[in-house]
């Protein structure tokens, strides 16, 4: 820590003619304990090479082994981390390009001590580097580029940016960033596409923007907002996640860093458009009768017949219902209306046999919601399925909710289309977390999640595999509330609180809340036992004693009631 300490704060750099020979008095002296002392300051970049990873397994195509350049580099902690996730075996080459000699070398040690024999080290400008089996042909022909923290050290940072969009093959190709940043103090509503630019926790305070930027500049870090905005003019956002490192003081210091995964906007403009539009105030339906194009199977869908672990089937069959969201949407008279045109925003996940809709989060209809209030659907789906009468080429719009009724009318029959509305947002984020998780985890780990509520390693699941399946604004979601799934709850709350304390995916929320407050209620009225009994008695002559004997007198009290009638509760 000394040595970093003074290589960092103490030492004098002296006069140097070029960015290489200042980078190379800076590092030398530290590069041997790069990689220990940057764990708590270069906060996100695991996080970002989950992300990649995810990518990766879900963009493999036909056997072909994909070309990584991890730019600006530095030691090769990137690319060890990367064998971790996804192997390097599975790679067909992997470059690293960085200006520092020392760190390069460091890097070169570390890779020829793991005996990797498809990884090159490449000490070059990150504008002018040549790579040696692609030099002069390396048009279009890289699938990964990652950045961490050094896009803010680039000085001319737009023609990298250009070069980087030139390397990248257009349909599969895709780069990730890990990077500090500050915004503007207009914020984002000028971005191309401004619910996947990461509006949550983008803006930083006028301290914050000031502070940073001026900051790190002693140190030849550039904070500009102009880099970020560029990088997202340059490519179409597909993942993005803003954060605050609280490094060594908790809460008192927050440097803004972001996490962002990009692809070239050729992939996204040749993806089909999808066929429900923007909502609008005409009151007429111009898509009567269309029908969307063919879709891959759905995920997985969970009969509602099935409760517990033990009755669910271990193959669980597909669907080929098709579902589509809508989270911009104005319930009021005469606002619903369907369309179709060359100005319709293109929706995320469209190749996954469902489509979430662009919404804007900063509309005060959706930003008043903060969470969900259902999680989970209250309303039993098996009325509705005896009287519906439903046959493949149903369209159906349902309230969103949790989900739980469009999977239940999806499981029953297929080739329905299904549009789910609801004007919280955060509902639409739960059923996007259900459909990738039915898609994309095993039987076991899916019943924790959604079963028992609770995964303590959501945030690692949630990177590594469902993060591929999910659109940018319900990643950024999920990935700022795992503790719903992995809630943090201390020894001495279990002791004082008992079961009081405990917590899950169907204790949050606005719903959860109530059930917490009658969960308090049953115990100050002494019938949190007789509860516990109705809710696993399989006799009904049982359940219905338990009611009239011991709980209803309770729950119907005039203090209950009060307790529970008002709009807080409701």
């Amino acid at each position: 820590m000394l040595q970093f300490a003074y290589n960092c704060f103490l030492k004098p750099l002296g006069r140097h003619s070029s960015q290489q020979g200042r980078l190379d008095a800076f590092y030398e002296g530290q590069a041997a304990v790069y990689d220990s002392t940057r764990g708590g300051l270069l906060r996100g970049r695991k996080t970002m090479l989950r992300l990649c990873a995810a990518e990766l397994k879900k963009r493999s195509n036909n056997g072909a082994k994909p070309t990584w350049i991890d730019l600006g580099g530095g030691t090769g902690w990137n690319i060890e981390q990367m064998d971790l996730l996804y192997g390097l075996s599975n790679f067909e080459q992997v470059y690293l390009v960085d200006l520092c000699r020392p760190l390069c070398k460091v890097a070169e040690q570390r890779f020829q001590a793991k005996g990797w024999k498809n990884v090159k080290v490449i000490c070059q400008d990150a504008l002018s580097f040549v790579l040696p089996e692609l030099a002069g042909q390396d048009r279009g022909q890289i699938n990964l580029v990652t950045m961490s923290y050094s896009l803010s050290m680039i000085e001319d940072f737009y023609p990298v940016v250009d070069r980087i969009a030139s390397l990248l093959n257009p349909q599969t190709g895709f780069i990730g960033v890990a990077d500090f940043y500050v915004s503007g103090a207009a914020g984002p509503s000028g971005h191309r596409d401004a619910e996947k630019a990461g509006v949550l926790g983008y803006q930083c305070n006028w301290f914050t923007r000031v502070f940073w930027q001026h900051w790190f500049e002693f140190d030849h870090v550039y904070l500009h907002p102009c880099r970020r905005n560029y990088l997202e003019h340059k490519f179409a956002t597909h993942k993005a996640l803003n954060c605050r490192n609280h490094f060594i003081v908790p809460y008192l210091i927050q440097m803004p860093y972001y996490v962002w995964i990009g692809q070239p906007s050729s992939a996204v403009e040749s993806a089909p458009l999808q066929l429900v539009g923007p909502v609008s105030t005409h009151s007429n339906y111009a898509m009567a009768g269309a029908s969307p194009p063919s879709s891959p199977d759905l995920p997985p869908v969970v009969s509602p017949d099935h409760a517990t672990p033990a009755h669910f089937p271990k193959q669980i069959q597909r669907s080929r219902s098709t579902i589509a969201y809508k989270s911009d949407i104005n319930l009021g008279p005469s606002a619903l209306s369907t369309l179709l045109s060359s100005n319709t925003p293109r929706a995320a996940s469209s190749s996954r046999g469902w489509t979430r809709l662009p919404y804007q989060p900063t509309k005060p209809e959706h930003a008043q919601f903060s969470t969900y209030i259902y999680g989970f659907t209250w309303e039993d789906p098996q009325r509705d399925l005896e009287v519906l009468d439903l046959r493949p080429g149903d369209s159906l719009m349902v309230i969103t909710s949790a989900g739980d009724n469009a999977l239940a009318y999806a499981a029953r029959q297929s080739g329905l289309k299904i549009h789910c509305v609801d004007m919280n947002p955060c509902q639409n984020h739960l059923l996007e977390l259900k459909l990738a998780a039915l898609r994309s985890l095993d039987y076991d780990t899916f019943w924790r999640l959604f079963g028992l509520g609770s995964l303590p390693d959501f945030a690692r699941t949630l990177d590594s595999t469902l993060s591929a399946e999910l659109s940018s604004p319900a990643y950024q979601y999920w990935r700022q509330n795992v503790h719903a799934f992995a809630p943090q709850q201390s020894a001495l709350a279990d002791l004082v609180l008992g079961d009081l304390s405990h917590r899950n995916l169907y204790t949050t929320g606005y719903s959860g809340m109530a059930l917490r407050c009658l969960r308090v209620i049953s115990k100050l009225f002494g019938i949190h036992r007789a509860t516990q009994q109705l809710v696993v008695t399989s006799s009904l002559a049982k359940q219905a004693e338990l009611w009239r004997d011991k709980i209803r007198s309770c729950i119907f009290s005039n203090i209950a009631i009060r307790m529970l009638d008002n709009p807080v509760a409701m």
